[in-house]
């Protein structure tokens, strides 16, 4: 019966590990699993995690779970959690021809996370996919999704970073202040308050030779899914609720992180957790998945017309793309419909030109709508135009507004490829983030999750110029 209802392909086999370099648990370890498939051992490297309180307890569980899962056991703080925290461990999987270190791709790595649950209490786990083509969960599901979190895996602890305040290059360490969890807890009232610590604007992480916080830039494509606070028994596959699988084609690579919260401000004793990851894919009852992957998604002004361009990696049972406009980044309106051309694993580049009329030049906001052969839709980020003074005038859009977790900063054509700086100041005027794109886009993004409730006045400065906007930062 499980095999019938739930399993479409046995995919990789994570058994016999054996540590291969480095010290045990530590940073830059690597560990052996032989004999993943035919022809293939796979190579697991812990590239970093949140902070000195994390470590591994065992690479891979037997005793409990699935025997041909990867099912790591990470706890934090010895297993108590002593008020507010969020932590973590990124894992890099590389296939390699047996018995060497040659690394060969395949044509499909599936990654099934089993049981993302908590601790029924206020412990819950997550799960981190970087660059996958497709990500599939269930249509009723207990995971909460953010599509678009700011993860930078290429600067993991002790890689060395250039500071985008000095321009000096140094490793990556972990603030003392706040032990890498970005999180200082304060006592206003009675009350143990937590909030961003100030050594690295919650950061975490600091540059080892100026003591500047380090500045996460989003790299890559990644998709984060937190879990729920309920415990749910065992490893069930038939918990499909608590699942979510992640699909990368023609790779031999696959980077995911796995971690915990704990929203509470008391000690939570739960914080050992194992993850299960079965390198396989599971059926669902009533599956989402991204019926597109969508990379190169962009919107230029050229003369009078508007041109969208976007490419398609992955087309999964898709059936159309919808192009929608809005002039005040609320209310969108169709501008065209383009038919899916390829149904698979083939790249397709689209274009799509909108000409402008004089009545309504502004600001324009452009999104696209991917939608699949049942009536599904998927929304994509928001690209937007500016119409007026573009090349004469420094000027900002800051969207959404109020905004909860990622602010979107639209930079005038003039900027593009130039190094542009975005600050955020709070009601008292003191600069809470700052943010350096040495080559601006069209538009930017600026993780403000971190950030208390309130408002704030963004500003972007270019060379001598500058513009602000007010935003309002929602829990």
């Amino acid at each position: 019966m499980f095999s019938a209802s739930n399993l479409f392909s046995q995919g990789l086999v994570f058994q016999n590990v054996r540590l291969e370099s480095a010290k045990a648990g530590a940073d830059k370890a690597v560990y052996r699993f032989p004999n993943v498939k035919t022809g293939y051992d796979a190579l697991v490297t812990i590239m970093g995690r949140s902070s000195t309180k994390v470590s591994l307890v065992n690479i891979d569980v037997t005793t409990s779970g699935h025997p041909q899962a990867f099912q790591p056991q990470v706890t934090f703080n010895s297993g108590t959690a002593t008020g507010y925290a969020y932590w973590y461990m990124d894992f890099d999987v590389v296939l390699v021809k047996t018995g060497t270190t040659i690394r060969t791709a395949t044509d499909e790595i599936d990654v099934t996370a089993i049981d993302v649950d908590g601790n029924g209490d206020k412990i819950r786990e997550f799960i981190v996919y970087t660059n996958p083509v497709n990500v599939e969960i269930e249509s009723v599901t207990s995971l909460v999704p953010d599509e678009h979190p700011v993860i930078d895996f290429s600067a993991e602890n002790g890689d060395p970073v250039l500071c985008t305040k000095c321009s000096k290059s140094s490793p990556i360490i972990l603030c003392v202040t706040c032990n890498g969890s970005g999180i200082v807890n304060t006592i206003i009232g009675g009350v143990v308050t937590p909030g961003s610590c100030s050594k690295c604007n919650g950061v975490g992480k600091v540059h080892s030779l100026c003591g500047h916080p380090y500045v996460a830039t989003k790299t890559g494509n990644s998709f984060l899914y937190m879990g729920p606070f309920t415990n749910y028994a065992n490893i069930d596959t038939l918990a499909t609720t608590v699942m979510v699988t992640g699909t990368w084609l023609n790779t031999d690579e696959v980077i995911f992180r796995i971690g915990a919260q704990n929203v509470s401000s008391g000690n939570q004793g739960a914080a050992d957790r194992m993850y299960s990851l079965w390198f396989k894919t599971f059926r669902y009852l009533g599956s989402t998945f991204l019926p597109v992957s969508l990379v190169d998604w962009k919107a230029n002004l050229v003369k009078n017309n508007v041109v969208l361009n976007w490419t398609s990696l992955m087309e999964k049972d898709l059936s159309h793309y919808t192009i929608e406009r809005s002039f005040d980044g609320v209310n969108y309106d169709k501008v065209a419909t383009l038919n899916a051309i390829a149904n698979g694993s083939i790249r397709k580049n689209y274009t799509y030109t909108d000409k402008i009329d004089k009545i309504n030049q502004g600001t324009i906001y452009y999104r696209l709508k991917s939608a699949d052969i049942n009536g599904k839709d998927r929304i994509s980020e928001v690209r937007v135009i500016r119409t007026i003074n573009v090349t004469n005038t420094l000027a900002i859009t800051a969207y959404p507004n109020p905004v909860v977790n990622e602010l979107r900063i639209s930079v005038p054509t003039k900027c593009h490829g130039k190094s542009v700086n975005f600050e955020l100041y709070n009601i008292n005027g003191i600069a809470v983030k700052r943010v350096v794109s040495q080559s601006a886009g069209n538009t930017e993004t600026v993780n403000v999750q971190d950030l208390s409730a309130g408002l704030y006045i963004v500003k972007a400065t270019y060379g001598t110029e500058s513009a602000i906007q007010r935003v309002m930062k929602s829990k």
